[in-house]
């Protein structure tokens, strides 16, 4: 990746280093996919600088395995298997709304903070680590995108209760 930014002709380069994880949770799974958005002036890949780090939670899904780790690592395995078509689909909506939050988090404009903070509407969210001095930075019909308040990089989409 160094090399490729030393020899580019930009000004700058927006970098996204993106991860998921499949992570048990009380009563099943959940999908957690996120992105590292670095800005990288011209060859210079040690000033690179974090713009922001998105996550996008899925609904939890229903597993049901031991904790024996010896048996857990293939009952999620044969979980990915049967559900692919549905975590395919969820990476592509992913895909597609984390795109759209990442140009806006590029675009000046909206750098300027959400005035609105989650207050009660937390309580909808599924989301055991958010406070109500929380930030709402976008609504979507089933989930919002959501800044900590003492964490001003990152921003997370969370699905809301059904």
């Amino acid at each position: 990746m160094d090399e490729t930014i030393w020899n580019t002709v930009c000004a700058n380069v927006v970098v996204i280093n993106a991860q998921y994880s499949l992570e048990r949770i009380r009563d099943g799974v959940q999908l957690s996919f996120v992105a590292q958005v670095m800005n990288v002036p011209a060859r210079q890949t040690a000033e690179a600088s974090t713009v922001a780090v998105l996550e996008y939670r899925s609904m939890p899904m229903p597993f049901e395995a031991s904790d024996d780790p010896a048996e857990l690592a293939p009952a999620l395995e044969r979980f990915l298997a049967a559900q692919r078509p549905a975590v395919i689909n969820w990476f592509q909506d992913a895909g597609v709304d984390m795109a759209d939050m990442v140009a806006s988090r590029l675009r000046s404009a909206s750098l300027v903070a959400s005035v609105e903070t989650l207050g009660n509407t937390r309580r909808q969210l599924l989301c055991d680590d958010c406070e109500k001095s929380d930030w709402i930075l976008a609504r979507k019909p089933a989930r919002l995108w959501v800044q900590p308040d003492d964490e001003p990089l990152a921003i997370r989409s969370l699905p809301l209760r059904p």
